[in-house]
């Protein structure tokens, strides 16, 4: 079984991929999916996604509570794909990463490799969840966050 590079996501994205793990059992999931880390940004607005979705809910009127009940439910009634790759979560506990959840952080690292940084952050995550294919997409778009 493969594991996430700790040396690839930020502090911040560190904390949110391990606020995401801390809702696995809540939602009755055993995967960190993309709907997992949405919600851990929307429920964190000083990460830097969290500001760019408030933004969007000042300039466009996206309802971020709305939203937010809406990756709920989709969090709960979606399976995502074990990909046999693990995040190591604070407590030192192996978490498995969804497939799609795997294709949010390299599509991550490509845009923050592109932008000549070298971490990937909150706010490479989230424009990694807005891409066709990966399932938090049509929640994201519908609102235009694109």
């Amino acid at each position: 079984m493969a594991r996430l590079d700790p040396n690839i996501p930020s502090q911040e994205l560190t904390t949110a991929l391990n606020d995401g793990a801390a809702l696995l059992h809540l939602h009755g999931q055993k995967v960190l999916t993309p709907e997992m880390l949405l919600l851990a940004f929307l429920r964190t607005p000083q990460c830097a996604a969290g500001k760019i979705l408030a933004r969007f809910a000042a300039g466009r009127g996206v309802d971020l509570a709305e939203l937010e009940r809406d990756v709920e439910s989709q969090a709960r009634m979606r399976r995502g794909r074990d990909a046999d790759f693990t995040f190591t979560a604070g407590n030192g506990r192996a978490v498995p990463l969804s497939d799609e959840m795997v294709a949010v952080l390299d599509e991550g690292k490509t845009i923050a490799e592109a932008m000549g940084e070298v971490w990937v952050g909150t706010q490479h995550a989230l424009a990694a969840m807005s891409q066709a294919g990966v399932s938090t997409a049509g929640l994201l778009q519908h609102r235009g966050i694109t």
